[in-house]
């Protein structure tokens, strides 16, 4: 997360870089929150309908393949952690390309 807000590309993050990767992981969060509706968990509509409020575009064979990387139990639930993790992963991609 650190290497992917380090927008200078020193080693270390700025005030400025904390910032922008504190608001992303609060915009994660708050998308996970509103349409997790206390289960804890968003199943595969609710992830996609939660990328979307966050603003990655996925087409669909890219959103299933994505997640089913990170749908380790093949369960179709994603608890907080998992949904950070795919975003991280999905936010990561979008700087390189």
């Amino acid at each position: 997360m650190i290497k992917m807000y380090d927008f200078d590309r020193n080693g270390t993050m700025s005030f400025e870089e904390f910032v922008a990767l504190n608001k992303f992981l609060i915009k994660v969060q708050h998308a996970f929150s509103d349409l997790e509706r206390g289960r804890g968990f968003l199943v595969l509509d609710d992830v996609f309908e939660a990328l979307v409020k966050i603003g990655f575009t996925l087409d669909s064979p890219a959103f299933y393949s994505a997640c089913a990387s990170f749908d380790q139990s093949k369960s179709g639930k994603f608890r907080l952690d998992v949904f950070i993790s795919l975003c991280i992963f999905l936010q990561s991609a979008s700087f390189q390309l």
